[in-house]
């Protein structure tokens, strides 16, 4: 089964949907090592970076276990259901 999940509504190369990409790929993951597998697209800041997981993770969107990041399994069901 193929599912399409989409990246919180903006434009196709913003920051928060590399961060979800990102974390469709890798799973786990602290805001140093997003920001430097994402620096190397995107020409960012880590205090770019930093907000943009913050807004994510208070829209629900990731979830933050012990300094890491992941998707919420909540959103992804959100997502799939669409």
């Amino acid at each position: 089964m193929s599912v399409n999940i989409l990246a919180p509504q903006s434009n196709s190369d913003s920051l928060k949907e590399l961060i979800v990409s990102l974390l469709l790929e890798e799973l786990q993951l602290n805001a140093k090592k997003i920001h430097s597998k994402i620096s190397k697209q995107k020409n960012v800041s880590y205090q770019a970076v930093h907000k943009a997981l913050t807004e994510l993770n208070n829209k629900k969107v990731i979830e933050k276990e012990k300094h890491k990041y992941k998707l919420s399994l909540a959103w992804i069901e959100t997502e799939i259901q669409r």
